[in-house]
């Protein structure tokens, strides 16, 4: 039917921001109204929007008498469910109006449906729930959850379901500044802020309740003597001053450095697949310095030894640090990555990152694993970059399966092992798995958190 533009109520929107509608008035007064307008009658008799407000906003604009409309039956469900849909697709439609929206559909679900609600009796499919009879004879099956019928209806997982559920309970002072945001690349940006926090929260609250069930299901009982994991919040350059007779913990010589340092990065203006939209902004402290070297090497025992990762341009510079140490340099091994990261500049993406070993002695612990296939070690390993649920948001992060294989090749069951860049503990969590005694040394406290949580979790 035909209704006048000035008539129908906009009401709740699912976009925030209709962009230029310029363009579209003057598609319109050019070729005219292609697509209805889809409304509703709500409680008082008058008719608001579904979906295309900007048709409507261009039609008032062009001062439009009547507009064609396609009227819909009144169910608030199905006019947010539209408005989702038919905006999804879109560039501009960002994250936080996909929150928004999913929680103003989760909340009318709801209400229809209460016995999906977290908490309500049978929680969700196949339990008993609260339905009426009417509900039962209407339909045998309980209703879905919530969130497994949105994905299935926006073509998604339903992980991101939640993590935009999580995104519209943002505290309003985030929700503010990202409304204030001037241009759409800013608020974009500061949207994507926003996902990344509430994917790293996600992250650490299921470390931190794997930890607490791991601790309601044993009982640790601490044996003297027995391997432990330690922890420091510290800058490491004061970890590595003259050992203080007093403190037997900083006078422990180690078998092992394991480590990757800050080596020059740089920025990244490109975000990853695997990595998410995780920062790599890595600021100052991302230099390369081989200084650290020099006053970690006195840390080592007498067949100690030390792995640093390392961009191959770095490679050179180590070996001579090391060899001033009087350390002997065994080589470097080149780890290839199946999945990259992201070039950092107009230069070829980097797949290759080192490892370089140097020994202090020839006492060294070396136990070659299988590595593709040949019996004896080889000094290239192949394996993806660190990802999925045990990414966190250092931009850095060493994947677990590759720091494991370092320490049962270079370590024994007495060893000892030190990370003086622990970041968020991926040497540690190694460790702790493997039964050796390690340290830990980071500077950053939000880094220290998550290690803590990921160690009462391993």
């Amino acid at each position: 039917m035909w209704l006048d533009p000035q008539e129908v109520e906009i009401g709740w929107r699912a976009r925030s921001d209709l962009g230029d509608i310029n363009q579209l008035a003057a598609s319109i007064a050019k070729n005219g109204q292609v697509q209805p307008i889809a409304v509703a009658k709500n409680g008082s008799g008058k008719f608001h929007v579904i979906a295309g407000v900007r048709r409507l906003t261009a039609c008032r604009q062009l001062g439009v008498q009547v507009a064609a409309v396609r009227i819909h039956p009144s169910d608030e469900q199905h006019a947010v469910q539209m408005q989702l849909e038919e905006n999804i697709a879109r560039k501009d439609f960002d994250h936080l109006e996909v929150a928004e929206g999913l929680a103003r559909l989760k909340s009318i679900y709801e209400e229809a449906h209460p016995e999906t609600k977290h908490g309500a009796s049978g929680g969700g499919v196949g339990g008993k729930g609260t339905r009426t009879k009417a509900q039962k004879s209407k339909d045998d099956k309980p209703a879905e959850r919530f969130t497994l019928r949105a994905a299935k209806s926006l073509g998604c997982g339903e992980t991101k379901v939640k993590e935009y559920l999580q995104m519209a309970e943002l505290p309003r002072r985030s929700k503010a500044k990202i409304d204030r945001a001037k241009t759409t690349g800013e608020r974009n940006k500061l949207v994507r802020e926003a996902l990344r926090s509430v994917r790293v929260e996600r992250k650490k609250d299921k470390l931190k309740s794997r930890a607490e069930q791991i601790q309601a299901e044993r009982q640790e009982v601490k044996e003297e003597g027995a391997p432990t994991v330690v922890l420091k919040l510290q800058d490491n350059r004061e970890y590595f001053k003259a050992p203080d007779p007093g403190n037997n913990d900083t006078a422990v010589k180690f078998d092992l450095i394991l480590t990757d340092p800050p080596y020059g990065q740089r920025k990244s203006i490109i975000g990853h697949a695997m990595r998410g939209d995780i920062s790599s902004d890595f600021g100052k402290w991302d230099e390369l310095d081989v200084g650290w070297v020099l006053q970690a090497a006195p840390l080592l025992e007498d067949s100690g030894q030390m792995l640093i990762f390392s961009p191959l341009e770095a490679i050179g510079e180590l070996k001579l640090v090391c060899e001033a140490c009087d350390l002997k340099w065994r080589g470097a091994m080149i780890w290839i990555k199946t999945n990259p990261g992201t070039a950092h500049r107009d230069v070829y993406v980097s797949a290759l990152e080192a490892i370089c070993w140097a020994t202090r002695g020839d006492g060294y612990v070396f136990q070659p694993w299988v590595n593709a296939g040949a019996p004896e070690a080889q000094n290239v390993v192949t394996g993806p970059i660190c990802g999925g649920d045990e990414r966190l948001d250092h931009p850095n992060q060493k994947p677990l399966w590759l720091l494991e294989r370092l320490l049962q090749r270079h370590t024994a069951a007495h060893s000892r092992v030190i990370d003086p860049f622990c970041g968020v503990g991926s040497t540690l969590v190694s460790a702790k798995k493997l039964g050796l005694y390690a340290v830990g040394v980071e500077k950053e406290a939000h880094y220290v958190h998550q290690a803590r949580v990921r160690l009462a979790a391993a």
